[in-house]
């Protein structure tokens, strides 16, 4: 399993994750709205929970492995890319409200 995220909004920096886990969650949570390229429309957005913070291993593209403390944006990007490898879109995590104004747009 693997995926590539930037992890700012800077369009020059990527990260490459292999077969990562998330070894620990924080209990403070954040909602905010979020989208996703899979969903293929720009109106389909929603309120998701995410933990603020997370603590991460995984493997670069080189093979080392890497252990890192997320914050803020970051650990949001990482948490949908991650449940992308565990079959989970951000339309799962959205409210009922939600689901239902971006129904027909999916």
């Amino acid at each position: 399993d693997f995926f590539v995220y930037n992890p700012s909004d800077s369009k020059n920096m990527e990260r490459v994750v292999c077969n990562p886990t998330i070894t620990k969650y924080s209990e403070e949570i954040v909602v905010d709205n979020e989208g996703c390229l899979s969903l293929r429309s720009d109106d389909c957005a929603g309120q998701v929970a995410r933990s603020t913070w997370i603590e991460t291993e995984y493997q670069n593209e080189l093979g080392q492995k890497v252990r890192r403390r997320l914050k803020d944006f970051e650990a949001r990007v990482f948490q949908h890319e991650y449940d992308h490898l565990r079959g989970i879109l951000c339309y799962d995590r959205f409210p009922p409200e939600d689901r239902e104004a971006v129904r027909e747009n999916i």
